[in-house]
């Protein structure tokens, strides 16, 4: 290493710098050379690597969630944000686009898709969750997905615990920090029917991995990603800019900072002032258009902005069928006849009547897997398996929905928790068994081939769990 004044030197500077670029996107240009140097130092300080060379070879060569990468990313990352930041912004949400979004949804699939690129340790998305959960009373009966995404797994990891101190309420609206979180010691509980709208994956903006179903980056009705372009370079910017608009339906919304700066690829948007926000949007085809201000209008906000069950109607316009029976098997007589959106309706109102709502939100699971929607799947098997732990085909499917993303360890950490409170559950030893041989763990492989072996033995006039068969085949698990 230089010395303190210097600490890399010109090369050492500039690879790091590509290196950093390449990975994350983020620039590091000669005015913020000295908090590269800092971050590189500090990092390179706490391995046992004899050189700097050695160090940056090794982390070029690891995967993106190995620790020494982790902690480089960790450090040049900024995770500064709170509840309800720019009051400005979330007031525009809350009254102008989040009740048209509602509106459009409303007397069709009930569904809301919103992405938070770049969330931090998730204030924004939780955010965006506490508006809609007052927008919409009985948003339990709609289907909501907020993806929150970020670089950094260490914030990922604080967000899904939703334990925020003090200082993360510096703009939350009095009623709503007393109306959605517990106070406990210095920290504050975020309440579980807010937390379960939200799904937190790991997603590096810099790669072209979006949009796809596979992360749930498609077709969405509204993308925030604020503050976060202003750390990367234009090149990425531009790329950023132009999959945000193929990430979003038609008509959907993209926020941004008001300190990122302009891309050319927003020309590609409409752009709209709102009360003195600037906010850009997908274009809709022909007459469909809503550009100027006058058209998003205040009467339909103020229709929206405090609803009662009858303006907010979130039952299918149509029913092809006569039965209105709202139960687990009409919901899943009405998938296999073809009838998806009112399957998924009825589906829901079972999760909500509470009986069966284990094997409901499955079910509601199974139709978004065929979709190839498997963020959305993800979303409601967790919800079956919080439901009902012992719930053996929650895990099996939900292993396979993380194998379909080279999610393995994410696949087998599920697997084991279904371990946890299935001791006997033979198809579980073989999953994983199955996916120590994919990474090359053969000694673990073998131990959980054993394991099922063995209880398969102590179980052999038992019948096996049902298991669908599209599933096993898909997943690869030989008995």
């Amino acid at each position: 290493m230089q010395n303190q004044k210097t600490l890399l030197s010109d090369y050492h500077y500039n690879r790091f710098r590509e290196f950093i670029h390449e990975i994350t996107g983020i620039d590091f240009p000669t005015g913020r050379r000295l908090e590269l140097e800092r971050a590189v130092a500090a990092c390179f300080s706490k391995t046992n690597y004899a050189t700097i060379d050695y160090y940056l070879n090794s982390i070029s060569q690891v995967s993106h969630d190995h620790q020494y990468l982790c902690e480089l990313v960790e450090s040049l990352t900024v995770n500064e944000t709170y509840f309800f930041r720019d009051e400005n912004q979330f007031n525009l949400l809350k009254k102008k686009i989040l009740p048209e979004i509602i509106a459009k949804h409303n007397t069709s699939d009930c569904q809301l898709r919103i992405w938070s690129a770049g969330c931090a340790s998730g204030e924004e998305p939780y955010s965006v969750a506490m508006l809609i959960k007052e927008l919409i009373p009985y948003s339990n009966l709609w289907d909501v997905l907020i993806l929150a995404t970020d670089i950094d797994n260490k914030v990922l990891k604080l967000a899904r615990q939703a334990k925020y101190s003090q200082w993360s309420f510096r703009e939350t609206p009095a009623d709503l920090r007393k109306k959605y979180f517990r106070k406990q010691g210095n920290q504050y509980l975020l309440a579980s029917s807010i937390k379960e709208m939200v799904n937190f994956k790991h997603l590096n903006l810099r790669k072209n991995v979006y949009p796809s179903p596979l992360s749930g980056t498609h077709d969405l009705d509204l993308i925030l990603c604020r503050n976060v372009a202003i750390y990367f370079s234009p090149e990425i910017i531009e790329k950023m800019i132009s999959r945000f608009y193929h990430c979003l339906a038609e008509g959907g919304w993209l926020m941004l900072g008001a300190s990122d700066p302009p891309a050319r690829a927003l020309k590609k948007f409409d752009c709209c002032e709102i009360g003195g926000q600037l906010i850009y949007r997908r274009p809709l085809k022909k007459a469909k258009r809503l550009v100027e201000k006058s058209e998003l209008s205040e009467t339909n906000a103020g229709a929206l902005s405090n609803p009662t069950k009858e303006k907010l109607n979130c039952k299918p316009s149509h029913q092809p069928l006569k039965s209105r029976e709202h139960t687990l098997a009409c919901g899943c007589n009405l998938y296999r006849l073809g009838y998806i959106d009112q399957a998924l309706f009825t589906l829901k109102k079972v999760v909500v009547k509470g009986v069966e709502a284990d094997k409901a939100c499955y079910q509601i699971a199974v139709i978004y897997v065929d979709r190839n929607d498997l963020t959305t799947a993800e979303h409601w098997l967790n919800r079956a398996i919080n439901k009902n732990p012992r719930f053996k085909p929650a895990y099996i499917l939900l292993a396979y929905v993380y194998q379909e993303q080279n999610l393995l360890e994410e696949a087998i950490t599920t697997l084991r928790k279904a371990l946890y409170f299935n001791k006997g559950f033979i198809e579980a030893y073989l999953y994983i068994s199955n996916l120590y041989r994919k990474i090359k763990e053969e000694e673990k492989a073998k131990k959980a081939l054993e394991n099922a072996k063995r209880l398969q033995a102590k179980q052999e006039n038992n019948q096996s769990d049902q298991v669908t068969v599209k599933i096993l085949r898909k997943a690869r698990i030989n008995a």
